[in-house]
């Protein structure tokens, strides 16, 4: 490899510390502002607090959770799939959460590689919003036309079918024509119909 690592080193750290800066809030609190944000471009709200013993504690006071709540039900976060998937990342990434606080107890020495750990465990709570139905329901039939186009040709298949006589609230349907036997499959509130001809 030809790169002077030294000189790529020090552009990267020049580029990395130009976008974080550190903002006296008040007498015990201090901002830190990154190149982190919110899909609604809203920062990560990231808050330095000095506690007892050299411990320093990074949080984001409760600011991911309100953003999360103006168009997710945030209790759903806290149940099933999602809380075992928050769980997995409050783990994974060596984070607390309070009272829908997420924080990070750390020293000055780790202060920059917790501020990363932090705003990367902000990313991926964030992400789990990727998880509300209308995404899963979209992605789930995207996957299932994909897995069917490889094992039938595309002109056997037909969607929005609609059954004669048939009424159905959500018509999401698929259609398969093989020969001779017609195969009719429920998943939750859609169908899909292998036919055989």
């Amino acid at each position: 490899m030809n790169l002077n690592t030294e000189l790529l080193q020090k552009n990267l750290c020049k580029l990395m510390c130009s976008e974080i800066r550190v903002i006296e809030k008040n007498k015990s609190l201090l901002r830190v502002e990154t190149p982190f944000y919110f899909p609604d471009g809203d920062p990560y709200q990231i808050y330095i607090k000095e506690m007892s013993g050299g411990v320093i504690r990074l949080t984001d006071m409760g600011h991911t959770m309100m953003q999360l709540s103006y168009e997710n039900d945030t209790d759903k976060f806290r149940e099933g799939t999602r809380g075992i998937l928050l769980n997995s990342i409050i783990s994974e990434m060596f984070i607390n959460e309070e009272g829908g606080e997420f924080y990070i107890d750390t020293t000055m020495d780790n202060l920059g590689l917790s501020i990363f750990r932090l705003a990367q465990a902000l990313t991926k709570i964030n992400d789990l919003t990727f998880l509300n139905r209308a995404r899963v329901e979209s992605t789930f039939y995207d996957d299932l036309k994909e897995s069917l186009y490889k094992i039938i040709s595309a002109d056997k298949i037909h969607r929005d079918y609609e059954f004669p006589g048939m009424i159905m609230q959500r018509t999401t349907q698929l259609i398969i024509i093989l020969k001779r036997k017609m195969h009719l499959f429920t998943f939750s509130e859609y169908q899909i119909k292998i036919r055989r001809d």
